[in-house]
């Protein structure tokens, strides 16, 4: 039986659904109800998750988004400023501006802009939430798909509130985030695994909380928790099947267990590229979050996630034209080959910046001339 270290570790490494039932079995979860709570304690779950996306690629920019949000809040967080308090940035582009830019409020609308930072500062920041490709090729299958942020992350046993919850207020009253209504990114596990007898819906949460915004004095605070999540056949009596999540520990009545966790003071959620090699779980991290969705099938999986005009990179781009922050993305499947610059990893810099930087290179010096116009209290730029 391996320790919740071990698990976490091999469940990470898994990239088919086979090989997450193997890795449950093996521990005795797979097939003890016990050991699976109902995401957002609600057994008809499933009317509410099923309906929230019917685009994969739309469905995994949520995901990006609340990555987005989280190192937001925690960049917030940190500066020693109440999310929801009058002290905190009004809009998106101000927290940009006051936590990554170290700009002084107040900030002018203009700012906050990561399209204007430079390709070195975007890699960097770009490092610290990413996107990684790893598993099966496109001739074999669907490939997982990993995104890696250093936000605010959860302790353990806060994630029944946050990631496997649905319509709370978590974030309604911050003004500087974009997901307001807390879905959770649940739109995505319609396509994890979407045809696998083994098991649909699976999807893996790591997270441990940033250490200068822990306020639990539990034991589990300090800890990485993770968990899995299914789609389940319908209960007796039900038309509808049901999403659940691992939660083995300390369950009193039933499927109100908790999450799993351990101890580390780093743990490899990021990519990282080396000399001439890739590997999606490489560098460490003291806190933050990774999500892993398995055999996630979206079109365009046919290609190298980087260079394919039609693959992944491209698509992100076009769903948020105009992103707060980069984000890197990592072709990390085993079965390409050939050089690391510019192939297997790139910058998610959003549509609109990559047009204006395709146009700086054909365009005379000077131009485009860029401004701002405000129509009706609404700031367009130009």
């Amino acid at each position: 039986m391996l320790t919740p270290k071990e698990l976490c570790a091999r469940l990470m490494h898994a990239d088919s659904a086979s090989e997450v039932v193997e890795a449950l079995e093996g521990n005795g979860y797979w097939n003890d109800p016990r050991a699976w709570r109902f995401f957002d304690d609600n057994e008809n779950n499933f009317p509410t998750i099923g309906n929230q996306q019917s685009d994969p690629i739309a469905a995994l920019i949520e995901k990006l988004v609340n990555s987005v949000d989280a190192r937001l809040m925690g960049a917030c967080g940190e500066a020693g400023i109440d999310p929801d308090s009058d002290l905190a940035p009004r809009t998106i582009r101000e927290a940009v501006a006051q936590f990554f830019e170290g700009m002084v409020p107040p900030i002018s609308p203009d700012a906050g802009h990561a399209s204007e930072w430079t390709d070195r500062k975007s890699t960097s920041e770009g490092l610290q939430l990413t996107l990684a490709a790893t598993g099966y090729m496109p001739d074999e299958g669907d490939p997982s798909l990993s995104i890696a942020d250093s936000g605010e992350g959860q302790e353990p046993d806060k994630f029944p509130d946050t990631f496997l919850s649905v319509g709370r207020k978590n974030k309604l009253r911050v003004p500087f985030v974009q997901g307001k209504y807390n879905m959770g990114g649940t739109g995505a596990l319609l396509f994890c695994c979407p045809e696998s007898p083994d098991g649909s819906g699976l999807q893996l949460i790591v997270s441990r909380r940033n250490p200068a915004l822990r306020r639990s004095s539990s034991p589990r605070g300090s800890e990485w928790g993770f968990t899995v999540v299914r789609r389940e056949a319908p209960p007796p009596g039900s038309r509808s099947s049901v999403f659940s999540y691992l939660a083995p520990i300390d369950v009193q009545d039933g499927r109100d267990g908790g999450v799993l966790s351990f101890e580390a003071d780093q743990w490899p959620i990021f990519p990282m590229v080396q000399n001439e090699t890739r590997a999606a779980y490489g560098r460490g991290s003291e806190y933050g979050t990774l999500v892993k969705l398995y055999e996630y099938r979206f079109p365009g999986t046919r290609s190298n996630i980087i260079l394919s005009g039609s693959g992944l990179l491209r698509r992100v781009e076009t769903g948020l034209p105009e992103m707060a922050l980069p984000i890197r993305l990592f072709e990390c499947r085993e079965g390409y080959r050939g050089r690391i610059s510019g192939s297997f990893t790139a910058n998610a810099m959003g549509l609109a910046t990559r047009l204006d930087r395709d146009k700086a290179e054909k365009l005379e010096s000077g131009f485009p001339i860029h401004g701002l116009i405000r129509v009706q209290g609404q700031t367009v730029r130009l």
